[in-house]
């Protein structure tokens, strides 16, 4: 094989790999979080044998739209780190032994969902305070930011 042949397959391979990263940035997010929640909601069905599992092709597209909205949304970025912080807590401490934490991460959860209708740069800026804030146990200040936009 010549070097330009070599070239040549080693672009076109390239090229195959960024197919989907391209495809998957033209996706609406809106459309994106309704599949993924689809998928969510049949993934823990409590009516199926196999609850927290899914077929294969779906994992796999689970994944995928879990890695656009980590990419694109960084609301649903945040959220998803609350969540995992929440659990962690919960998991080393239980209910009784950090509630002022769970109970930060918890007002922060629920109240992030009142970013969701601005806009992109104001969420980036806002989900980085937020950040800050739980790390720093801050309830007060959340409220302050939170009642923001309420």
């Amino acid at each position: 094989m010549t070097k330009h042949h070599k070239t040549t397959r080693a672009f076109a391979l390239l090229l195959i790999a960024l197919l989907p990263l391209s495809l998957c940035a033209e996706e609406p997010l809106e459309e994106v979080r309704q599949r993924l929640h689809a998928l969510e909601f049949e993934r823990l069905d409590y009516r199926r044998p196999d609850q927290g599992t899914l077929p294969e092709d779906k994992e796999l597209e689970r994944q995928r739209l879990m890695g656009i909205l980590y990419v694109r949304d960084p609301l649903w970025r945040l959220q998803e780190e609350l969540r995992t912080q929440l659990t962690a807590v919960l998991e080393l401490h239980g209910m009784e032994g950090a509630m002022p934490e769970l109970e930060c991460l918890r007002e922060a959860l629920a109240s992030s969902t009142v970013l969701e209708n601005e806009e992109n740069e104001v969420i980036r800026e806002e989900c980085d305070r937020i950040r800050v804030f739980v790390l720093r146990k801050e309830r007060e200040a959340l409220r302050l930011l939170f009642d923001k936009y309420r």
